[in-house]
């Protein structure tokens, strides 16, 4: 399989994690943080490598709502959290099949119903004169 590339584990990082802990971006122990971020997250692309899918999964997810680590997606919960979520991608990239289309032409086909019968009243005296109001 096809090593992850480092700009996809970066996407992964920035979208999941929680911003607040990538600051200030110069100190040892947040370098740390985002070089220990990087490595799950080519784990991660390892496993799961279809980008399109993290977008989707980013664009599902709630506004300021962050992982404090990308750990999370390797533990039981994570698993099956992506596991419904694969779901609903495929569900969302299926193509519905698109209705039939049919040409009409201006030409009329068969013969109009013009009969006393069956036209309705078209005023109060006819719909009167025909007891159209009286129950059958």
């Amino acid at each position: 399989m096809a090593k992850p590339e480092h700009k996809h584990c970066q996407y992964l990082v920035s979208a999941f994690v929680d911003p607040y802990s990538l600051k200030p971006a110069r100190s040892k122990e947040v370098q740390n943080f985002w070089k220990l971020q990087i490595k799950f997250a080519k784990t991660i692309l390892e496993k799961d490598p279809d980008i399109k899918f993290w977008v989707f999964l980013k664009q599902k997810a709630q506004k300021d709502k962050y992982l404090k680590s990308l750990i999370w997606f390797l533990g039981d919960k994570g698993k099956k959290f992506l596991c419904d979520k694969r779901l609903e991608y495929k569900t969302f990239l299926f193509d519905f099949p698109q209705p039939k289309r049919y040409l009409l032409k201006n030409e009329k086909v068969g013969e109009s119903l013009n009969d006393e019968k069956v036209s309705k009243p078209t005023n109060i005296l006819n719909f009167l004169k025909k007891d159209y109001g009286k129950k059958a």
